[in-house]
């Protein structure tokens, strides 16, 4: 009898031993996709010096992001306010971008002159979004496709650059 319970337990403690190895290798996976995003990504298309206007996103290594969206002052190149901002978390597998409980912050009464980011006021909660995302082999550019519902005007890839 002995030997048959010595049996269970080794075979019951492999099982117990790989699973956690299991987990711990999916936990680094997840680890690995985070540090390929994490930091400050501003989009390229939008020069400030000719348009006036800039989009960043930050994304933080606890699954938080932010996005904003400023006015820029093309003589001096210096941030004269912003226009929209969002907060919330994200979610990013090999190639889906996933953003939930996000936070619109947007001019008060619908206003268009730039404000200070403090004084943007909280509008609610937007819907969650996906994107399709693909980055270049250094890492340091971004591309961000919103999967867009059928019938709907959506914007096409956008990229972005590391900071």
């Amino acid at each position: 009898m002995k030997p048959i319970m010595f049996l269970i337990a080794t075979v019951l403690a492999f099982v117990i031993i790989q699973s956690c190895k299991k987990d711990s290798t999916k936990n680094n996976v997840a680890k690995t996709n985070n540090e390929a995003i994490v930091g400050t990504w501003e989009n390229p298309q939008i020069y400030p010096s000719a348009t006036g206007r800039s989009q960043v996103y930050i994304f933080n290594q606890d699954g938080t992001f932010e996005s904003k969206f400023a006015v820029i002052d093309p003589v001096n190149n210096q941030i004269v306010g912003y226009t929209y901002k969002s907060t919330g978390k994200y979610a990013l597998t090999s190639n889906q971008l996933v953003f939930s409980n996000v936070t619109g912050y947007s001019i008060k009464d619908n206003g268009t002159t730039p404000v200070p980011e403090s004084q943007l006021v909280n509008v609610g909660q937007l819907g969650a979004n996906t994107f399709s995302i693909g980055f270049t082999t250094k890492k340091d550019s971004l591309s961000m496709l919103i999967n867009c519902p059928p019938n709907a005007d959506c914007t096409g890839i956008t990229w972005f650059q590391k900071k």
